[in-house]
């Protein structure tokens, strides 16, 4: 019990007084549960794709604007509680309407579409304020009416936080081999070639094989094609992917190993972090660094394929980046968060040279293009490095997003910028396939300019295995493993420049999953034991879910 002077007046406060009135003061904070619920809603949906750090600038807004709503509206309302119920219900609609707008965009009562900014928006308005003028009006006492937003905003706060909390431990703690053993190997290593070739292992991000990119997406790549045989490739024209998500394939190519027996089951929150371990310190590169390769990585700006603690480890830095990057412009987490938000409406409604937030969600799209340009660039200057070495390379194209036109040219959105697949920059499945192709075309031409360097800056005949880690999948219904679209995604670009006596064991079917243990048997005399060829397909919303697939993908 606590007493307090007051003038002449003596005042005793008890203790059941005194929590209810921290209890009060305590249900005045569900403003910024609010505030921050949808952003970190949204990175933990995203979180396997998206760094946390790029949601900082966008928690830190939202906690402002909460600040602000309530000193606005206490200069207006004398209330505190009052205050805080409507600071909460705008900040609820402002995070819901690009949610609301989503679902109803496509809606239609008869021929009406009822889904359009022009109507939403004034209708939102209304619904504010209605809800204003009952706050004011109607609610004598916002006590309890504080109580329950600040119980329903805690409660919604939890649910992010734990997923976001479990995926930083579990990422942490990965029980999985972190220096797997090089493959077992009795006796010395046979240099079956004389000599120790410089290994590049590069992989274009979604590109589909040639017969099905022409048969089902309409473009004729044979000119790509006949330039690698004339570079002395042997391209595997029937070649699929073992998986169909890039963190499943590259890991599983790496280890020549499938992965079901060691990963089946396993919880989608584990994805990709259970397999990050096993990609880095694979047994290809265990093997390589044992007969003393250097292992240089590429950055590809997704950070479950990036070699970070590699001998030599190089990351985009380029003048049109860096300017990007401090001009403090929209990221690639904010890009597709505002769109979930009534900024959406200002986006949709603003003519692009007149409005600077439409310029800034172009910047993401901006950098990815200078990112692959400058992937390729250093493909070329390492070429020059001493060897023997082992390059890897995962370029995020032709893949979506789409930044690159037929001969190079920039392009940039407003949509969401997104490497998710099947909700990249598009209007239609035909719109998204042209845009596709022009990057194939691009992409394959930079591929070559690339190799060509190579070649030239190698003093011996190099090893390149230029390969997909999955197709596209435009088609592709996620949740079911026997659609259309399941070829489209494991039909992939295989491509291998190796010495003549290696061709010999390289055959038109080979998947990922050999294509390691085939080239170290002829080039160290390695005997490793090939795996059958099995395609699997994993649902995206439970990677670890393994359907043997091979009898519709061969």
């Amino acid at each position: 019990m606590e007493e307090m002077n007051a003038g002449d007046d003596r005042y005793v406060i008890s203790e059941p007084e005194r929590k209810e009135i921290l209890l009060r003061k305590f249900s005045l904070l569900h403003p910024f549960f609010f505030a921050c619920f949808p952003v970190l809603a949204f990175l933990s949906e995203n979180i396997r794709e998206i760094p946390f750090s790029q949601s900082y600038r966008s928690l830190g807004l939202a906690l402002f604007g909460a600040v602000l709503l309530l000193f606005i509206f206490r200069i207006v309302i004398r209330d505190w509680h009052k205050t805080a119920a409507l600071a909460s219900f705008l900040l609820i609609l402002f995070f819901s309407y690009g949610h609301v707008y989503t679902m109803l965009k496509e809606a239609r009562v008869g021929s009406f579409l009822i889904g359009r900014h022009r109507f939403l928006l004034p209708a939102f308005a209304l619904v504010f304020l209605t809800g204003t003028w009952f706050v004011v009006k109607k609610v004598k006492n916002a006590v309890p009416l504080s109580k329950q937003l600040m119980l329903v905003s805690v409660v919604l706060f939890i649910f992010p936080l734990y997923t976001l909390t479990a995926y930083h431990f579990q990422s942490r703690s990965s029980d999985y081999a972190r220096n797997p053993e090089p493959v077992s190997q009795e006796g010395e290593v046979t240099l079956t070639l004389g000599y120790q070739p410089d290994i590049y292992y590069i992989i274009l991000d979604a590109y589909l094989r040639s017969d099905i990119l022409l048969e089902e997406y309409g473009y004729d790549n044979s000119n790509f094609l006949e330039q690698l045989r004339e570079r002395g490739f042997y391209v595997a024209d029937q070649a699929t992917s073992n998986y169909t998500l890039t963190a499943l394939s590259v890991t599983s190519s790496l280890n020549m190993e499938h992965l079901p027996s060691r990963y089946g089951g396993m919880s989608e929150d584990d994805y990709p972090s259970a397999l990050s371990d096993h990609l880095a310190h694979s047994k290809t590169r265990a093997t390589l660094e044992q007969q003393g390769y250097a292992i240089i990585a590429i950055a590809s700006g997704w950070k479950s394929t990036e070699l970070t603690d590699a001998d030599m480890y190089l990351e985009p830095q380029i003048v049109e980046i860096e300017e990007l990057r401090q001009s403090g412009r929209i990221n690639a987490f904010e890009s597709i968060f505002i769109r979930t938000t009534a900024l959406l409406g200002a986006i949709d409604l603003s003519v692009k040279s007149e409005n600077s937030l439409i310029n800034s969600l172009e910047a993401p799209f901006l950098a990815h293009h200078y990112f692959v340009l400058s992937q390729f660039d250093y493909l070329e200057r390492v070429s020059a490095q001493p060897g023997p070495k082992f390059v890897f390379a995962h370029i995020i194209s032709p893949h979506s997003p789409y930044v690159f036109g037929p001969d190079g040219e920039l392009l940039t959105s407003t949509e969401a910028f997104t490497w998710a697949d099947g909700v990249g920059p598009r209007e239609s499945v035909d719109t998204e396939i042209k845009l596709y192709c022009d990057q194939v075309q691009y992409i394959s031409q930079r591929a070559l300019e690339a190799i060509d360097v190579i070649l030239s800056n190698s003093e011996r005949p190099p090893i390149i295995l230029l390969q997909a880690d999955h197709g596209p999948g435009v088609r592709l219904a996620w949740n079911s493993p026997s659609n259309d679209g399941i070829k489209d995604r494991m039909s992939i670009l295989s491509a291998y420049l190796v010495p003549d006596p290696c061709q010999d064991f390289l055959y038109p079917s080979i998947t990922p999953v050999n294509s390691f243990a085939t080239l170290f048997h002829c080039t160290f005399g390695q005997q490793i034991e090939l795996r059958d060829d099995l395609n699997y397909f994993s649902p995206r919303t439970d990677p670890y879910q393994f359907n043997d697939v091979t009898s519709i993908v061969q």
